[in-house]
This record gives structure tokens, sequence and C-alpha cells, in this order.
């Protein structure tokens, strides 16, 4: 559940910081995660986040795809792809 909440905070945050949007005004409508193997909880965990170029460069900014890798000890534990919009 962790993990979930740490790849949300980042994706509204990595979308957040391209678009100038505060990530206190948006939210996670939809995502899917691929776990391929299991993260140590005394381990420190990284996450990246990444949007693609294509909506990066859209005049559209709703929604957004942002795409985070879950690493540990620089071996990839997982995915995730978060859609970020405005709440209704």
């Amino acid at each position: 559940m962790l993990l979930l909440e740490g790849c949300a905070q980042l994706a509204m945050a990595a979308f957040a910081k391209t678009t100038s949007v505060p990530a206190r005004k948006l939210g996670i409508w939809a995502y899917d995660v691929n776990f391929v193997q299991f993260v140590e909880r005394d381990l420190p965990i990284t996450l990246t986040a990444h949007l693609d170029t294509a909506e990066k460069n859209s005049c559209s900014v709703l929604p957004t795809t942002v795409h985070i890798s879950i690493s540990q000890q620089n071996v990839v534990s997982g995915t995730a792809t978060m859609s970020v919009a405005f709440p209704v």
C-alpha cells in the first residue's frame, strides 16, 4: 500500500512540475501496477517517473499518463502507470 501511495504522489508531483498545475489540485483516476518481485522493507526503494514526450508537448494537459519504475538495489521490482487528472 505504501508503494502505491508513493507512486501516486510521485505521479502528481511529476505532472505538477511539468505543467505548473499545483499537485494539491490533482488526483489519480486510473492506474496499472505490475510487480515482478518483492521489495524489502528495510532497504531503500527508488521510484522514478517520466511523462511521455508526446504528452509533455501536447496543448491538452488532461488526463496525462505518468510511467513509474520501482527499483531496489538497482534492480527493477515493478512498474506503474498512473493517469493524472483534475478531480471533478
